[in-house]
């Protein structure tokens, strides 16, 4: 205890008087959330600014108080880095494609929403990314994952993934 107290005195006032305790977010998890933030903006059928502003305001509501010099620096680098990432996102994508995302029963766009669906054996609840509908017969699921290092083996990694994972199984079970 008294290390504690020696080593650093907020984190001894937090740990050991008010009893709470240090808690360093997932850095790759809010990145995620912030560029989430921002490519869902474009669904909605805004513009990249409105986008960026969303993002950036998603980072700022993560507390870094608790990261080690190494995630902080690396949390610095990826938010700098996020402009670049919504703009090949806003590049990549055609906004002609926001006319085809689904419209749920109650009238809001499949953008970013959650649903549960109970079977007999099982109750399925998620929130995918978005949904499209070309036709009454043709839907596509989208859920994007984010990453820091994606590497060169990424497909190989991918398919085994889903091979793995009930998530990608129980959104081919949603769609039909």
């Amino acid at each position: 205890m008294l290390q504690d107290f020696s080593d650093c005195r907020e984190l001894f006032l937090r740990t050991h008087i008010e009893r709470i305790q240090p808690y360093a977010p997932n850095i790759y998890w809010e990145f995620g959330s912030s560029f989430h933030a921002g490519a869902e903006t474009f669904w909605h059928g805004e513009g990249y600014e409105k986008a960026f502003a969303n993002a950036l305001q998603r980072t700022t509501k993560t507390d870094i108080t608790y990261l080690g010099p190494q995630e902080r620096e690396k949390w610095q680098e990826m938010v700098l880095y996020l402009p670049d990432c919504l703009g090949a996102y806003y590049e990549l994508h055609d906004p002609s494609e926001i006319a085809d995302i689904a419209v749920l029963p109650d009238g809001r766009k499949a953008i970013e929403f959650w649903f549960s669906q109970e079977t007999e054996h099982a109750i399925v609840y998620g929130r995918p990314d978005r949904v499209f509908q070309k036709a009454t017969w043709h839907r596509t699921l989208v859920d994007i994952k984010t990453t820091s290092a994606v590497g060169p083996d990424w497909k190989k990694r991918f398919r085994n993934e889903c091979i793995r994972r009930l998530q990608y199984r129980l959104y081919d079970w949603y769609l039909r």
